[in-house]
């Protein structure tokens, strides 16, 4: 390596044979240009070439010589300002700053880190949310400096970026200012206007402003991001938000001279080896000056898992949490009442339907209960997720069907038995009866050995690593809603990892 000695007297020998014009070194912040074809420009501004020089050959190899060394010393700088091993290269050097836009709980940071888990970075994050609740929660997980709405904004966006921070604010409000300088962008804007149960109010739902509000800024920015990611429903890839939204990638590209590859998937944790089915779109974007198909390189690894059991997801007994649970018995009587049909699991499920922000609220009535999310069945002991259950028939009180065999007296007497499925006699009924398997009727033999899922569970079931926890101030339900309303971390994991690896 050469000493800042002897760079210095190269230097000052180009500049006296008016090769090279004193340099003038960007700041740390400065973002390097993508575009390989205006990097090149510079480079020969630099060096000088194309004039007359006595030194010929010499003097163009220390030109570039000099240019060389000049970006070594910037990186050098970058890796001291962002606090990274010296020499270290690659995604280091083009994701120094990251967007995380509608963070929530902080699940596609979650997904980033364990895409980094190979290589673990540093860099300076910022995230932005409206709800305080996520915002605290957040700040608490990771550490993030709280920048509430109080703060102005004109004193918020004059100061340097930190090392990590988390904006409590309206994303729609925010000035083109706010957005400049970051490298990646992660983003899971509401999926409400999109949703078969919402008003299907598609761009116009005033929930989609702030997507409004960032497409429309996008092509504005002078310092746009080198790549973006994006998570929603699966009914988002034919709405008109997709199309504005990738016609603003495409504005954005071409306002800098560069191209955008862009992939887009609707993927299920399912094929990853995780029992519980949440089906989403996912769009990946990579700006830089190549032209042609570059879009196959964002491909995530699909090497096919195998499924794992409900059992290994659930957590050990919790006296503190049985209680807040277990489900209402008057809830439960009504949704038999009326037949309505729960995807209950057991130990051995290998699906189950996916967990909404309304999981696990009574105010939401039977309904909620059959839609929100799954319910666990449990051993005797009202937490132990129940083992494998014998192939039988249940009637509609579900209680089983053994043709041949006697009667059950105390069902026969009373219209009820206190030894559930586990009853080895008959329960017969004149109406038709109803298979045992994933969706079912919760008979009133099961009211008291059936729970909703804890916060722990629901966050194991969409990918987040044990490590992750809500801190306990959170109410449990409240808990569940913040979950519900997050994503799969594994499987945005993986998508990051091609988008990361295109950015070396």
């Amino acid at each position: 390596k050469l000493c800042s000695s002897s760079l210095s007297a190269m230097e000052a020998f180009l500049q006296c044979r008016g090769v090279v014009r004193p340099p003038a070194v960007p700041s740390i912040a400065a973002r390097p240009t993508p575009n390989r074809a205006l990097r090149g420009r510079l480079f020969s501004a630099d060096v000088g070439l194309g004039t007359p020089s006595r030194t010929g050959g010499v003097v163009l190899a220390l030109g570039m010589t000099l240019a060389f060394l000049r970006r070594a010393r910037r990186r050098q700088e970058r890796e001291a300002a962002w606090g990274l091993p010296a020499g270290s290269r690659g995604i280091a050097q083009r994701v120094g700053q990251v967007f995380e836009l509608f963070s929530g709980i902080g699940g596609l940071r979650t997904a980033f880190q364990q895409a980094c888990a190979a290589k673990p970075l540093s860099p300076r994050w910022r995230a932005f949310e409206t709800e305080k609740v996520c915002c605290q929660v957040h700040c608490e997980v990771f550490g993030s400096t709280l920048y509430d709405r109080n703060m102005k904004l004109k004193d918020l966006l004059s100061r340097e970026f930190g090392q990590d921070e988390m904006w409590r604010c309206w994303i729609d409000k925010l000035p083109d200012e706010a957005y400049e300088g970051a490298d990646l962008w992660l983003m899971s804007p509401p999926c409400q206007p999109f949703t078969p149960t919402g008003l299907k109010m598609d761009i116009d739902d005033k929930r989609c402003a702030a997507l409004k509000h960032l497409c429309e800024v996008l092509p504005r920015l002078q310092a746009p991001p080198k790549a973006l990611f994006m998570e929603n429903v699966p009914l988002f890839a034919k709405s008109r938000a997709r199309t504005v939204f990738v016609e603003a990638l495409h504005k954005c590209a071409a306002a800098q001279g560069l191209h955008v590859h862009i992939k887009e998937h609707v993927l299920n944790p399912v094929d990853f080896g995780y029992p519980n089915t949440r089906e989403r779109y996912y769009l990946s974007a990579v700006f830089d000056g190549q032209q042609g198909e570059g879009a196959d390189d964002l491909l995530p690894e699909m090497s096919k898992q195998a499924q794992r059991p409900i059992r290994e997801f659930c957590m050990a007994p919790s006296p503190t949490l049985r209680e807040e649970l277990r489900i209402p018995t008057d809830l439960l009587e009504r949704a038999h009442a009326i037949g309505l049909t729960l995807d209950a699991a057991t130990g051995e499920s290998l699906q189950t339907k996916t967990f909404t922000g309304n999981y696990a609220k009574k105010a939401y009535g039977e309904q909620g209960l059959s839609i929100a999310g799954p319910v666990l069945l449990t051993e005797e002991d009202g937490w132990t997720p129940r083992g494998k259950e014998a192939t039988c028939e249940l009637n509609s009180a579900g209680y089983p069907l053994r043709r041949g065999v006697t009667n059950c007296r105390h069902y026969m007497a009373e219209g009820r038995c206190s030894f559930g499925t586990s009853c080895k006699c008959n329960h017969p009924e004149g109406k038709a009866s109803v298979p045992s398997g994933r969706f079912r009727k919760v008979g009133e033999s099961d009211w008291k050995r059936v729970r909703y899922f804890a916060p722990q569970e629901v966050l194991a079931l969409q990918g987040f690593p044990a490590s992750y926890s809500i801190p306990d101030w959170v109410p449990t339900k409240q808990q569940l809603m913040l979950i519900g309303n997050s994503i799969n971390t594994h499987v945005v994991a993986c998508l990051l990892k091609p988008i990361l690896a295109r950015l070396e």
